[in-house]
């Protein structure tokens, strides 16, 4: 039987869960429409397993900067914002949705993401830090600056996976409307493996994947294709 979280005002932090230090398991539960986040902690490991986050005024789950956090088979929906992990985070996504909320997922630290969905939120997938990304899809994401799909300035390994239909349409100026797909800036590194870059859209430069960046770009049976532009500069 599903608990459920009713909704609270929160102080600070995590309306509806604050955890402090310690272990948190969430199980077979519902944590929505709380004010601020359904779950933040300064220090912990928390797991979550079955569970869905739905109608938090700000991001769904937002992990500690010394803790681990494993998502399992859960469904983060409509939220203020997605996931956000910290600088030296553990992160693990498995089997699990990240869906039209106010953003997607935002990692700095060390990603593991696996066999789930980013779709449709204001942005993907931001990686700052060490990610693979594996027998998942990325799509219908659009931002507001670059990277629809991804945004990446770290160590990012995509494997057997699809961004599709994401879009960076505001070529205004500045980093904004390059990567529909992918962006990959900074020191970014990308090594893209036996996936699908498809359908993507950028404003001004690489519907599918703009590198910009001193890193570099790998990329191995791979598939690029029907990724558009409105405008290039060259």
């Amino acid at each position: 039987e599903s608990n459920s979280v009713p909704s609270s005002p929160g102080i600070g932090g995590g309306g509806g869960i604050y955890l402090a230090g310690g272990i948190l398991n969430v199980t077979n539960s519902t944590i929505r429409n709380n004010a601020r986040q359904g779950v933040s902690g300064s220090s912990h490991a928390l797991t979550i397993v079955d569970s869905t986050f739905t109608g938090n005024s700000s991001t769904a789950i937002v992990s500690s900067s010394t803790g681990r956090t494993s998502i399992f088979r859960t469904i983060v929906r409509n939220n203020g914002g997605g996931v956000f992990s910290q600088q030296g985070e553990s992160l693990s996504i498995d089997s699990s949705i990240i869906s039209d909320n106010g953003s997607g997922i935002y990692a700095p630290g060390t990603t593991t993401i696996t066999k789930s969905v980013i779709n449709n939120n204001p942005g993907g997938v931001h990686n700052s830090g060490t990610m693979t990304i594996n027998d998942s899809t990325i799509s219908n994401c659009v931002t507001g600056s670059s990277g629809g799909g991804i945004y990446n300035t770290g160590w990012l390994n995509l494997i057997n996976s699809t961004v599709s239909g994401n879009s960076a349409p505001n070529g205004g100026g500045g980093t904004n409307g390059f990567g529909g797909g992918i962006y990959n800036t900074f020191d970014g590194r990308l090594i893209v493996t036996n996936s699908t870059i498809a359908n993507n859209y950028a404003a001004r430069t690489g519907g599918g994947l703009t590198h910009n960046s001193s890193g570099t770009v790998t990329i191995r049976n791979s598939i690029f294709s029907g990724n558009t532009v409105s405008f290039s500069p060259m």
